[in-house]
């Protein structure tokens, strides 16, 4: 038996007691395939894989001392495959060269070479026979799943190239390569989501192909050399709080300068690592993987945690308290509860702020902040890792105290201003414990932490409004006070071209009017062109609701090309051009509207009615308050105004537009709206009665009365005077008149006389009285 059998290579056999048995799997080659009722609602990250640390240098392949001290595997790859390996953890280098050929002709051949090494270590292996062994095991195992971890690439001295050349040697399993995107699938939907696909890929040249995967989170002891006692007590703890990130490899190897360690089935690492309680590792990275048990400890794993539906306790004794130093609150919060149990183990806790979740960690305390002084509720739970999730804790409400922060940013504006970028400047903030920085926010979401005092922001959307806020950071990590400024939208191609013709000294104007797709109060002009000769320029600043407009000189019959553009007057940049073409056609317009009425008018509505257009009438175009009008069909009389405002007055105006656009004359009506709900008008105030009733004159059977018109007499209409006898006797004067002479009387009689002044508002005075006597 040589060295290499006996475990001598590259280390020494490590032997110790285990505190669980493990029934062998009889076909490794299949295992995955042989438990797949069990595993196949688990997802990657929750499966526990073996893997072939540095698979690549193996002491079947390596020769001399140097080599046989790297080797960390037995045999190759297919054979560690067949051995149940999972994972093969990869290093490569790129050690293409170039060979000189001939005597002194100069010339040379590229020889390119991808191998695996462990230092200055390599068993000869190749990345094709990788590929090719992969290719071939999971043709014969198509239910197996393989992950090729490159942990290392080493570009070599052809940097440039490298990735380049390196991915068609991936061809051969290409067809078979699991996408990113399944990184969240269960083995089961994999299958039915990508039938026949059974490798991954994680590189961290990922981006060169949607194929491969990110590089796996590694986690080993950051020691070259590590005993088997220090990764025993490494591997112990992170089992009690592994990483939080989806997919990740636990080393799980020691290293002595006579090369790795063999830590036989029995070791106590491994009793560590599969701990009742604690089991929550992902993918196991060992050496001489079929001397370890591993894979029968993670073949008995997986079994458990497919048939896992029980949730781990709920965390206990939570608490949320502010962070203090020295005394004085800080924007810090620390959280704490008591661990959660669970059969396999305890994965990770998500904790939730206000019902969101914030962070999710592997151990049972964070500290969280910075934390706006505001009201909080927190909550936490804990995850195993079949996917079973426990209750919530109990919630717990945090109001965090206030400490002073920094001052204000002062003059936060805008300079610079181009249609796709924008400089951001402020002034200075001050603060006693220092001001560390400058946070910035666009539209709700972080932009970027500076430390001066301007900001170029590139790669913005010409149509959209930008809200930009700065916050001074203090030495405290406290946020001052924002400062926004709000950046418009910036001028694009405009709108609604519109043209109509007329005619000076018999000649032809074309008048153009367009909209601008946006206003804004960022200076900027009208470009307009005719047959690509600029026309005019037109400065535009903030002018709301308004048109572009421009009257040009045109002939009959002559085809012409219209452009016009935004500008804007900072950078000179032009929007997208709105392109209009048109000829001059002399037909005369149609006869405009007859008849426009309005009726049935409400307090929100009113019908507004004309007679129809015919002949060349193509549509209507009716405009309220000479805003843009809307269009209506030719045979249409009618329209109902709906959404009218109460008590307001409203101008509708109408016209017909005949097939060339060309517009009639316009009618237009005016009308006020009703009250929705009007007050009763107050009963009119009587006027004041008349004054100084005299006497004038007596006769036998007639006298002649007087009297002085009402003080108010401004609003008076005339007067009804009352002469009382036997049968009453009622005159109606007019307001000018203040005299009246009584005839044909009783000689010797007294008369009583009432004088009433009558108004505009229908009212009546009290009575002036007074006596008459006849001779």
């Amino acid at each position: 038996m040589d060295n290499k059998e006996q475990g001598f290579f590259g280390g020494q056999s490590q032997d110790s007691g285990m505190d669980q048995v493990i029934i062998p799997n009889a076909n490794y080659s299949r295992w995955m395939s042989d438990i797949f009722n069990d595993i196949g609602g688990l997802k990657v990250n929750q499966l526990a894989l073996p893997s072939a640390h540095n698979s690549g240098v193996d002491a079947t392949g390596t020769w001399g001392p140097n080599e046989s001290w790297g080797a960390c595997q037995t045999d190759t790859f297919a054979a560690q495959l067949a051995w149940g390996a999972r994972v093969l953890d990869l290093r490569l280098v790129d050690a293409s060269y170039r060979k000189f050929t001939g005597n002194n002709s100069g010339s040379s051949v590229f020889k390119e070479v991808f191998i695996f090494k462990h230092g200055i270590a390599d068993a000869g292996r190749r990345l094709e026979h990788c590929i090719q062994a992969v290719k071939d095991f999971t043709t014969s195992n198509p239910g197996e799943i393989v992950i090729l971890s490159f942990d290392k690439y080493d570009l070599g001295n052809h940097s440039g190239t490298s990735v380049k050349r390196c991915l068609p040697y991936f061809n051969p399993i290409k067809d078979r390569l699991i996408p990113r995107a399944a990184q969240d699938l269960t083995v089961a939907q994999i299958r039915q989501q990508y039938p026949g696909k059974s490798v991954i890929i994680a590189w961290d040249h990922w981006r060169e192909s949607g194929d491969y995967w990110g590089k796996l989170d590694g986690k080993w002891t950051g020691q070259d050399f590590t005993s088997p006692d220090e990764i025993t007590v490494f591997c112990e703890k992170l089992m009690a709080e592994p990483p939080s990130v989806k997919i990740w490899s636990l080393s799980a190897t020691a290293y002595n300068n006579r090369g790795p360690v063999l830590m036989s089935s029995n070791h106590k690492l491994w009793a560590a690592i599969f701990k009742p309680g604690f089991k929550n590792c992902n993918i196991v990275n060992v050496d001489f993987i079929e001397r370890t048990g591993v894979v029968d400890h993670c073949i008995a794993l997986n079994k458990a945690r497919g048939q896992d539906k029980q949730p781990p306790t709920t965390p206990s004794q939570f608490t949320a308290v502010q962070v203090k130093k020295d005394g004085i609150p800080t924007d810090l919060v620390e959280l704490k509860w008591n661990p959660s149990t669970d059969a396999h183990g305890v994965r990770m806790y998500e904790i939730y702020q206000n019902g969101q979740k914030i962070s999710s960690i592997s151990g049972s305390s964070l500290i969280i902040g910075p934390v706006r002084p505001l009201p909080y509720v927190y909550k936490v739970r804990a995850l195993d890792a079949s996917g079973n999730i426990s209750a919530f804790s109990t919630e717990v409400a945090l109001h965090l105290e206030d400490i002073n922060p920094s001052s204000k940013p002062g003059n936060f504006r805008l300079s610079n201003v181009k249609m796709k970028s924008v400089t951001l400047e402020w002034d200075v903030s001050y603060d006693f414990a220092g001001v560390v920085g400058y946070r910035l926010i666009m539209n709700h979401q972080p932009l970027d932490f500076v430390q001066g005092l301007k900001y170029e922001v590139a790669n913005l959307d010409v149509s959209t409004e930008y809200e930009f806020i700065v916050q001074a950071v203090d030495a405290n990590n406290l946020y001052s006070q924002p400062a926004g400024v709000v950046l418009a939208p910036r001028p694009g191609k405009p709108e609604n071209m519109r043209s109509s013709d007329t005619v000076l000294n018999g000649e032809y104007i074309r008048l153009f009017a367009w909209t601008p797709n946006i206003y804004t109060d960022i200076p900027y002009a009208f470009q307009f062109k005719i047959d690509s000769i600029p026309y005019f320029e037109e400065f535009v600043h903030y002018r709301p609701h308004e048109d572009g407009t421009q009257a040009v000189w045109v002939k009959e019959n002559v085809n012409y090309n219209v452009e016009v553009c935004s500008k804007l007057i900072s950078s000179g940049e032009l929007s997208e051009p709105l392109l209009y073409s048109f000829i001059i056609d002399n037909t005369p317009p149609v006869s405009g509207p007859s008849y426009f009425r309005v009726s049935d008018v409400t307090h929100a509505s009113a019908k507004l009615n004309w007679e129809p257009g015919y002949n060349r009438v193509a549509s209507h175009a009716l405009s309220r308050n000479e805003e843009h009008p809307i269009l209506l069909p030719k045979d249409v009389g009618f329209y109902m105004a709906d959404g009218l405002k109460e008590d307001t007055e409203y101008l509708f105006e109408i016209w017909f537009i005949d097939a060339n656009e060309k517009p009639s004359m316009l009618s237009s009506v005016t009308f006020r709206t009703k009250k929705e709900n009007p007050e009763p008008e107050p009963e009119p105030e009587p006027g004041s009665p008349p004054t100084g009733f005299r006497f004038i004159k007596a006769e036998r059977t007639a006298f002649t009365i007087g009297w002085t018109a009402p003080s108010d007499s401004s609003k008076l209409i005339g007067y009804t005077v009352v002469l009382t006898s036997t049968a009453p006797r009622y005159f109606q004067l007019g307001k000018d008149i203040t005299t009246q002479r009584f005839g044909f009387l009783n000689q010797a009689t007294r008369y009583q006389v009432q004088v009433i002044a009558k108004y505009e508002n229908g009212t009546v005075s009290s009575p002036l009285l007074g006596e008459g006597t006849t001779l």
